[in-house]
């Protein structure tokens, strides 16, 4: 049975003993994702700036509801301008998913207390790329679907307050949307947390395979991780009035907000391994109760022996 209290004790364990230092791999990693990100936003303009300011303001003088989308077409940017400012973020986004996916093969390994982990496992997702990418469209994809599944209800409810012409059943379905949605969300990112991991594990598993073995792992165990991310709660909620505080004394120093956005995260240099690290340890436990026997031959060289029952290798890369 997996142990909340010992699989955070381990954690911490491994990060003492680990021959590189997890602070210093986690500073590289926000340093290779903030500042490229703080680079982009310089770099490229923002063609939504000062929108939202312009449309309070415009509500504010009681303009006209043609006035104010009047108002706010002409202040967006439409051009070419705003090709180039999407297509950054998109392969920004891109570029995110594979350094997160870097950073859960290093702190997975660093878990496990594996001497040659550090620096160079950051770039772990750059060797399979289409993988990695595919995994977080198929895991948004399906998240979405069970989200919109969860919407029924209240679309239901709203039709039926429609037709009754019922205010109080209108204003009741918007809660139901909300709550549905809401709870579907978390209920499937749940099903499919532990995919990376397979991913990472495994080097022949499929996106679609690794969302498959995440939702079979993840049977009876939702519970126990929910309550595992919210153990971390209190340590959040510090850092994140730390984050708060650094933010607003460099404001008040004059000192520019993009520098504030490539400072603050590195109070996280800790927080993050130690977090990441224990999720890890929830993964070992929970897979190995579901595929306790390791490995013993064929191609395939990860923790845990996923062959199928025909004696095969497994699925073919992406």
């Amino acid at each position: 049975m997996f142990n909340r209290i010992i699989a955070k004790q381990q954690a911490k364990e491994s990060m003492r003993n680990a021959t590189t230092s997890p602070l210093l791999v986690t500073a590289a990693y926000f340093l290779m994702t903030s500042v490229v990100a703080t680079l982009v936003g310089f770099f490229v303009s923002q063609p939504f700036a000062g929108v939202v300011s312009r449309l309070q303001e415009a509500y504010y003088w009681h303009y006209s509801e043609e006035e104010i989308l009047d108002y706010l077409l002409s202040s967006i940017q439409f051009g070419p301008a705003m090709v180039v400012f999407f297509a950054a973020q998109f392969l920004l986004s891109l570029y995110n998913s594979v350094m997160s996916y870097g950073y859960d093969s290093y702190t997975l390994r660093l878990a496990r207390n594996e001497e040659n982990c550090g620096f160079v496992n950051l770039l772990d997702g750059f060797f399979k790329v289409g993988r990695v990418v595919w995994l977080d469209v198929l895991t948004w994809l399906f998240t979405t679907l069970w989200e919109l599944a969860g919407m029924v209800p209240g679309i239901l409810l709203l039709i039926l307050g429609v037709v009754q012409e019922s205010y109080e059943m209108i204003m009741g379905s918007t809660l139901v949307l909300a709550v549905g949605a809401a709870v579907m969300a978390v209920w499937a990112a749940l099903r499919y947390i532990l995919a990376t991991y397979f991913l990472i594990d495994d080097p022949d598993c499929t996106a679609r395979d690794a969302l498959s073995r995440s939702k079979e792992a993840m049977r009876g165990w939702k519970m126990e991780y929910f309550t595992l991310t919210l153990s971390f709660l209190g340590w959040i909620l510090l850092f994140g009035l730390l984050m708060g505080g650094v933010d607003t004394l460099l404001s008040a120093l004059y000192i520019p907000s993009w520098l504030g956005d490539l400072i603050t995260p590195f109070a996280m240099v800790w927080l993050n391994p130690y977090m990441s690290c224990t999720i890890a340890n929830f993964y070992d436990a929970v897979t190995t109760r579901v595929n306790p026997q390791p490995s013993s031959g064929g191609s395939y060289t990860g923790y845990y022996d996923y062959r199928g029952t025909d004696g095969s290798d497994g699925p073919q890369p992406f």
